[in-house]
């Protein structure tokens, strides 16, 4: 708050600066209309008709009580010293306000220190004045004339509240401010400004336990100004809770909590304390305390701006969805034009898996904000992923790069979402695209994440070399260790697949398992290595420890195992993991070979190694 605030400019507010002056004015001590035009004397031998002619009013004239020419005042209608002081303050200071109406704030400000030194004491005065001095800069002169405003009113806390609202901001002295603040505080106890100052000039000092004091005698104050607790309650949330009420001490928050409930004691039915109440209670996780107050105002005022909104955001942290859908319907209902209500539904269906409503919302987002980057990034990541719709994604976000060119995470995405539909030869080129876009606009996109997606994506198009180069390229450019145990990994395993660079893919794959040694993925790349490299033991005690740490199990995995048990001469138990593999994965045609292969060939065997029967006699 600005303890600087002065109230209006205009002549109708001005009285307001002067208690009581206006009425000395308005009680009839001053004639202020022109005084008549003294009329000549009656002619000598004039008749008595024409001289009671002469003193009466001509038309258009006031007739006055007496003339000043021959009559003074009487001296109990003259003002007092006091009285005429107060006058002339009151009449500078109108002066000042007429040219301050008159776009003339230099020719007022003279005028108001006139006033001020004929009337030191007004209060209201000389912090308009002071104000103005703090906004030309005069922080000096601000200064000076606060301190004559304090020795002229002592009893009134305010100036000592401006003059230590400078020391604090434009001053940057917290000690002096501490003493000023301190002596506010002393005035008035009640005073929510004079603690706040305290309270920043001590934590500005250092000496937080001190702060911890002030808040307690704070608590005790008897104010009951539920405004007071309200702002008692920010302090304590500011310099207690931080910015995360979770992670303060329970203490703390409880405190905290008081202050709110003194004033929601005395709020009553005023709905904007309601509001900051209720906004306290949610931000300290006190849902249940929320939702009343959240109700309470609705049912004052059904149009409260924002209060559905945060009432339906209260009802899904506290898990009743469908209540927030019933809030944010009605929202919509009120107005179809509330984007924000949209979003929360689309967000919250699509926490329920409930994609096709989801989707129904972010699209009316777009229909009504069609500049929404957020929307197109939902709406392309449900068809892709949970709705397995790659190419209405590709949709989606072919249409989002278009409005958007300049944020090219849309042609990121997009060159992703082309290798989720196996359309590689597109993605590539996009993925060309992309790199392009985002060293022209200087983008911090192009990091390991980035090369690792391109080169995963050359290598499912076959194009090896590309991919190698891309995945050397990522693990250069990768700083955090479990992305560089994903891209070794992805490129010993691509080697040890084809058979290729056997040596350096184990090294590889052994370092990603330094980094994640019970990785179910990187267990099954080392046991393969070892089978490739016909190693069939050390395959097959790595592709067992594989099984244990793959959750939930893989068909590769299984496979894998197979095929080494196969090696082993363990056929039995090599068919069971091929028939796991299958049931994982049921329409591998590579898996369904191997089973097919295997049964063909025992029941060749069987029948050759099976005795032909005895031939019957006929009869």
């Amino acid at each position: 708050m600005n303890v600087f605030a002065v109230g209006g400019r205009t002549l109708r507010r001005a009285a307001s600066i002067l208690p009581g002056l206006a009425a000395v004015f308005l009680g009839g001590l001053f004639r202020l209309e022109a005084a008549p035009k003294p009329k000549d004397p009656p002619r000598p031998g004039a008749k008595a008709s024409e001289a009671a002619k002469s003193d009466r009013p001509e038309k258009g004239e006031r007739a006055v009580v007496y003339d000043d020419r021959y009559r003074p005042p009487a001296k109990d209608l003259l003002l007092s010293p006091v009285n005429e002081r107060l006058a002339e303050s009151y009449a500078l200071f109108m002066k000042g306000v007429m040219s301050e109406e008159a776009g003339e704030p230099d020719k007022a400000l003279p005028l108001y220190l006139k006033a001020l030194a004929a009337d030191p004491a007004n209060v209201g005065l000389a912090m308009k004045v002071s104000s103005e001095f703090v906004r030309r800069g005069d922080t000096s002169e601000a200064v000076e004339l606060l301190k004559d405003t304090i020795k002229a009113a002592p009893k009134d806390p305010s100036p000592q509240l401006a003059l230590a609202f400078i020391q604090l901001k434009s001053l940057r002295k917290p000690d002096l401010a501490l003493k000023t603040a301190e002596s506010a505080l002393a005035l008035d106890p009640n005073n929510f400004l004079a603690y706040a100052y305290t309270a920043e000039a001590l934590d500005q000092l250092g000496q937080k336990e001190k702060v911890t004091g002030l808040l307690g005698r704070a608590a005790k104050a008897t104010s009951r100004d539920p405004k007071f607790w309200v702002r008692l309650g920010d302090l304590h949330r500011q310099l207690l809770l931080k910015d995360d009420a979770k992670k303060a001490p329970k203490e703390a928050l409880e405190r905290t909590t008081a202050m709110y409930d003194k004033a929601l004691a005395l709020a009553g039915d005023d709905l904007d304390l309601l509001n900051q109440v209720a906004t306290f209670h949610v931000f300290a996780g006190q849902i249940p305390q929320a939702i009343p107050l959240y109700l309470k105002i609705l049912a004052l005022s059904p149009n409260h701006p924002s209060v559905r909104e945060k009432l339906a955001y209260s009802y899904l942290q506290s898990d009743q969805r469908a209540k927030a859908i019933e809030e944010l319907e009605a929202i919509i209902k009120a107005d179809p034009a509330k984007v924000y209500a949209y979003e929360m539904l689309g967000k919250i269906f699509e926490e329920e898996k409930e994609y096709e409503r989801a989707i129904r919302n972010y699209e009316q987002v777009l229909l009504l904000t069609p500049n929404q980057p957020a929307a197109y990034q939902r709406m392309a990541e449900i068809f892709a992923v949970q709705l397995k719709n790659p190419d209405k994604a590709v949709e989606v976000l072919a249409e989002a790069r278009r409005r958007f060119s300049d944020l090219p995470v849309f042609s990121y995405m997009l060159a992703r979402t082309l290798t989720i539909a196996k359309r590689y030869d597109e993605a590539l080129s996009m993925f060309d695209q992309t790199a392009a876009e985002a060293e022209q606009m200087q983008d911090q996109m192009l990091n390991g994440g980035f090369y690792f997606d391109w080169g995963a994506t050359a290598e499912q198009a076959g194009r090896i070399e590309k991919a190698t180069e891309l995945l050397r390229k990522s693990l250069k450019l990768e700083d955090q260790p479990e992305r560089v145990a994903q891209t070794a990994n992805y490129l010993g395993y691509m080697w040890v697949d084809r058979s290729e660079n056997l040596e350096e893919a184990g090294q590889l794959i052994q370092r990603a398992l330094q980094i994640a040694p019970n990785n179910g993925a990187y267990l099954d790349s080392l046991g393969w290595y070892y089978y490739r490299a016909g190693k069939f033991d050390k395959a097959l005690t790595e592709l067992l420890r594989a099984v244990e740490n793959t959750d939930p199990p893989d068909a590769t995995v299984f496979d894998h195992l197979g095929d080494t048990y196969f090696k082993l001469k363990n056929d039995a138990q090599a068919l069971n993991c091929w028939q796991k593999a299958l049931a994982i994965e049921p329409g591998s045609e590579k898996i369904s070979t191997k089973i097919n292969d295997y049964k063909a060939k025992h029941a060749t065997a069987s029948a050759a190694s099976t005795p032909a029967a005895p031939a019957t006699k006929k009869e």
